[in-house]
Order: C-alpha cells, then sequence, then structure tokens
C-alpha cells in the first residue's frame, strides 16, 4: 500500500509524524490477496491510498469523499484483517488506530439534532438574529416545535424569548435580539416536540461592542466618503490634490449660512396687513349700515 500525496497530507490518514516514518510503516504492512472491482473515481472523490498488483497495476485502496453533510469512505481491500492478525504483539497497533481514526474522521462534521447559530450585522445598531436548526430522530427537518431561547448576559440577569419557525426552511426556527449594552452573551435553546417530548439543547454566543464598530474596518470607506460629500456639497480629496486644494481654496466661494432673529410684528408688510383687515372691517360695516 502506498499514500498519495492527497492522503499524505490527511491527518487522519497518517499513523507516524513524519513521511519517513509513515513510508517505513506501509512497507512493513504485510501483503494482501484480495481486491473488490471498482469503477472509476466519482468526481468529488480523492484517493488518499492505492495498492499494487503483481502486474504492477495500481488500484485504489482508500476513496473519501462528501456526502450530503457528511462524509464517505470506501476501502476496496477485502483482506484487511491480514494487517492485524499478522502483528507482531511488541508492535504498535496501527489497525486500531487507522480504524479510530477514519471512524472519528467519518462522523466529526455530522450535523447535530440541534444547531444554534448567531448571525451579526456589520451595523452595530442592527439587531443579531439567533438561528435554530432542528431535526428529529431521522435527522430530517422537525416541524411544530416549540424552540425557548435563554439568554444570558455575562453582567446581567438572564431572560427568555421565544423563536418562531422560518417560512422559508423547514426545521429553522428564528429569533432577533438587540444588544442594548456592550457585554458578551451566552444563548442556550431548549426544543419541545409537538408531543411535549424534550428533544435537546444547543448552546451559542456572541459579543457585542458598539463603541468599537468604527475600528472594525481599518481601511478607507470611499463609497461611504462619496455619499456623505454628495449629500452635504463637499468633494473626496486624494491625497496628491491637497496642494491644489489649499492653492485654489482662497479663489472659492464658500457658503455661509446666518441666522437672523427679529420679532414678526417689527416688519412693514405685517403692520399694513393689520392697517388692510382694520380698514376693510370699516368698510363692511359702513357699507351695510353698522357704523
Amino acid at each position: 500500500m502506498t499514500l498519495t500525496r492527497e492522503g499524505m497530507l490527511q491527518p487522519w490518514v497518517r499513523l507516524r509524524e513524519n513521511e519517513v516514518g509513515e513510508k517505513d510503516r506501509l512497507q512493513k504492512m504485510p501483503p494482501f490477496t484480495s481486491l473488490n472491482a471498482v469503477g472509476e473515481i466519482k468526481p468529488g472523490a480523492s484517493q488518499l491510498a492505492t495498492v499494487q498488483s503483481a502486474d504492477g497495476k495500481q488500484a485504489p485502496a482508500l476513496l473519501a469523499q462528501r456526502f450530503g453533510k457528511g462524509r464517505s469512505a470506501a476501502i476496496p481491500i477485502g483482506d484487511m484483517w491480514r494487517w492485524s492478525m499478522r502483528r507482531d504483539d511488541q508492535d504498535r497497533d496501527d489497525p486500531a488506530q487507522a480504524w479510530r481514526q477514519l471512524t472519528h474522521w467519518l462522523v466529526n462534521e455530522v450535523p447535530r439534532r440541534i444547531e444554534t447559530q448567531v448571525k451579526s450585522s456589520n451595523d452595530p445598531s442592527a439587531p443579531v438574529t439567533i438561528v435554530t436548526t432542528v431535526r428529529d430522530e431521522s435527522y430530517l427537518p422537525l416541524d411544530n416545535a416549540s424552540v425557548e431561547l435563554l439568554i444570558q448576559p455575562l453582567s446581567g440577569k438572564p431572560f427568555k424569548i421565544k423563536a418562531e419557525p422560518d417560512d422559508r426552511l423547514a426545521g429553522q426556527y428564528t429569533a432577533t435580539y438587540w444588544s442594548r449594552d456592550p457585554d458578551g452573551y451566552r444563548v442556550t435553546a431548549s426544543v419541545m416536540a409537538a408531543d411535549g417530548s424534550v428533544v435537546g439543547e444547543a448552546n451559542s454566543g456572541w459579543s457585542a461592542q458598539s463603541n468599537a464598530a468604527e475600528f472594525r474596518e481599518l481601511q478607507l470607506n470611499r463609497k461611504l466618503l462619496q455619499q456623505i460629500a454628495k449629500q452635504t456639497g463637499g468633494e473626496v480629496i486624494d491625497d496628491g490634490d491637497l496642494d491644489a486644494f489649499v492653492t485654489d481654496l482662497p479663489n472659492r466661494k464658500v457658503p455661509v449660512m446666518e441666522t437672523w432673529v427679529y420679532p414678526v410684528w417689527h416688519r412693514p408688510w405685517v403692520m399694513f396687513l393689520a392697517m388692510l383687515c382694520l380698514c376693510s372691517e370699516w368698510g363692511l360695516r359702513r357699507l351695510r349700515g353698522l357704523a
């Protein structure tokens, strides 16, 4: 058996600390006599190990690929038991370690029945979205569940909120929360099925620090600066144009805004309007014989 370059880079395939020790281990493995014939490697699959027959032909010995949200692996060798049966009692138990590493790799990223994640926005004033994904015993989306979120601030009292079902995705429940104070927050999602049985819990957390939002991006936000300049009648000046801007500044018209405060009764048109109203009233009275 020989590890391919990709197989040598996978830590769960190797059993020694370096390449020299790994090649020495492979040379000491017993020869195998049975190999299941397989077709071409599927797209997306990785060939991690190969074996060579007596006539010099190479065939896959270890294949791995992703399958849905999990992983799958295939070992076409039919008599892997020879590796363990012909091992000296004083040698390391490499077969057991290899099976442990393979099994751990297969189930390492299997999704849990309950998963909770917090989606935060770049806007510090926007709320965070707490998304809880619930699956049944067959790992299918579980609807009609009751999801209760226990939010625990690090320096405050805990409180509970309800998560509502997502209309777009089955088995997904969402809730929004505004982080009022800069602090760390821990959330625990408790899920109950429609029949009242407890499905389980999942934990997550996030930190809120609105006063440090301006330091999140240290590069120049030119788009925002241009928008501010357009709305306020200004302009964005590059570093190379500073000298020209300073030279041209005395020749520019600077808008000056002054605020004047005065009594409205001191305006001539107000006095004229008041006299016109009095004269009109007197004229109407004379016209109708009331004066």
